[in-house]
C-alpha cells in the first residue's frame, strides 16, 4: 500500500500543492494517477490550480481540470484563478478557465447578470487561441 499523497504539511501544503506551484509536471501526472485529490486546499484554501493558473502552467491547470479540479476555488483572500490569470496576464489561461465555466470573484456579485464574452476580449485586449483540452 503507497504513501497517502492528500497528507499536508505546515499550513496545509500538500505534494501537489508544490509541484503545481512550481511547474513540475511530470509530478502533477504521478500525483494525479495515484489519487491525489485535484482540488486539495491548504489551511488558507490555496488549491493547487490557483497557482498553476497564474505562473505560466497552462498544461498543468489542463491536468488538474481533467482531473476534476474545482475549476473556481475560492481562498482566504478570495482570490479564485481565474482572478490570478488575470492580474498576472495570462490571458490564453484565463480564456481557457473562461471556455470551462471559471468566474472570477467579482463575478460572484453579478451572477444574476449574464455577460456574453470576458471583459478582456471586450476592451480589445490579448485574443490568444487556446488548444482544446483533448490535445
Amino acid at each position: 500500500m503507497g504513501a497517502n499523497r492528500n497528507t499536508k504539511r505546515d499550513q496545509g501544503i500538500s505534494e501537489l500543492y508544490d509541484a503545481a506551484s512550481e511547474g513540475d509536471i511530470e509530478c502533477v501526472k504521478v500525483l494525479l494517477r495515484s489519487g491525489t485529490d485535484p482540488s486539495i486546499k491548504t489551511d488558507y484554501d490555496w488549491a493547487p490550480l490557483h497557482w498553476a493558473a497564474s505562473k505560466w502552467q497552462i498544461e498543468i491547470v489542463k491536468l488538474l481540470i481533467e482531473a476534476g479540479a474545482e475549476k473556481s476555488p475560492v481562498s482566504d483572500q478570495p482570490t479564485m484563478p481565474l482572478d490570478m490569470t488575470l492580474q498576472a496576464n495570462q490571458f490564453a489561461t484565463a480564456d481557457l478557465l473562461s471556455k470551462i465555466g471559471a468566474i472570477e470573484n467579482r463575478d460572484v456579485k453579478r451572477l444574476n447578470r449574464k455577460c456574453e464574452d470576458p471583459w478582456w476580449k471586450r476592451k480589445g485586449k490579448l485574443k490568444l487561441p487556446v488548444q482544446s483540452l483533448d490535445n
